[in-house]
């Protein structure tokens, strides 16, 4: 697989486990931009897929919106990809 591949079964990953855990929190997205303090229609971007990028600093955003460390969202992705190779 590819590296640009990889990013995207990565980016992929990392957005279920975004809405997984608003699920779990009964966050709407609205909600979540809110707490995280990014604008609604970014979020609801990232979240389609449409965004083909995600900085660091955004992801730091939406982590603290959930509450939950930065860490715990990558590691969760991570551990998707590694199931679905």
């Amino acid at each position: 697989m590819s590296i640009e591949e990889e990013v995207n079964v990565f980016m992929k990953n990392l957005i279920q486990v975004i809405k997984l855990l608003c699920k779990k929190k009964n966050l709407s997205y609205e909600e979540l931009a809110r707490k995280s303090k990014i604008d609604t229609d970014e979020l609801k971007e990232i979240l389609s897929g449409k965004s083909k990028s995600l900085q660091i600093s955004t992801l730091l955003c939406i982590a603290q919106g959930l509450d939950v460390p930065i860490y715990e969202i990558l590691n969760m992705a991570q551990q998707r990809a590694r199931k679905r190779r």
